[in-house]
């Protein structure tokens, strides 16, 4: 397999008609053979039509992104990428199997009991535990959209947490392979303003769990 790439253009996107709003940064990923030769062009719209453009675009290998800040995205999504000293099947591991799940899952100060947690590793399979804290339990019940091991796990959630219960929220994480590491990307919404704030603290004090737990696995 290549490695995968990501195509990042240089400038917002504008449509073709004047008025309409512009269309935020856009993201490609391509997976690529190692050593492929790749030629781009750029095509953009003026106000005569459709142009053809010599503004370069930036290729951007995932590895070298630095961990993304909180709030850097839709004001309505959680967007994370975090790399882990780990590969990408450990990784996966511990989203996927239960045992390792309750090791790291919720922010500091939540545990969650092994007992609890159940993933059903199929598309329309249930993803479901119960985060404990100093206030009582929250449920987390997820049916998985997608499942692709070590590649990628997405879920539709209904989750009671401290701040009420969230409905129709999408979660998708990918794994990027880097040989003894791994980058994760995370997507998670819609949200109101105080609800995205919280899940993203959340994630971030999860990963720095999952950081400490991944080197438990022999």
């Amino acid at each position: 397999m290549g490695r995968p790439l990501s195509t990042v253009l240089d400038r917002p996107l504008r449509p073709p008609r004047r008025g309409t709003p512009r269309i935020p940064d856009g993201r490609i990923c391509i997976r690529l053979p190692h050593r492929t030769r790749v030629r781009l062009e750029h095509r953009s719209w003026s106000r005569t039509g459709l142009r053809r453009s010599e503004e370069p675009m930036n290729i951007v290998d995932p590895s070298s992104v630095p961990d993304s800040v909180p709030g850097d995205h839709s004001d309505r999504e959680v967007f994370l990428s975090r790399a882990f000293d780990a590969p990408r099947e450990v990784v996966f591991r511990f989203f996927s199997e239960p045992a390792l799940l309750a090791r790291w899952f919720g922010p500091h100060g939540v545990s969650v009991p092994f007992d609890s947690v159940a993933v059903e590793p199929r598309v329309g399979g249930r993803y479901e535990l119960s985060m404990a804290d100093a206030d009582g339990a929250h449920a987390f019940h997820g049916v998985l959209t997608e499942y692709d091991p070590p590649e990628a796990l997405a879920m539709t959630i209904h989750a009671d947490t401290g701040i009420g219960v969230l409905e129709r929220i999408s979660l998708r994480i990918q794994f990027h392979d880097h040989g003894d590491r791994t980058r994760i990307t995370l997507r998670q919404g819609p949200f109101d303003p105080t609800a995205k704030r919280l899940t993203e603290d959340g994630w971030v004090e999860s990963f720095e769990k999952l950081d400490l737990a991944l080197p438990s696995l022999p």
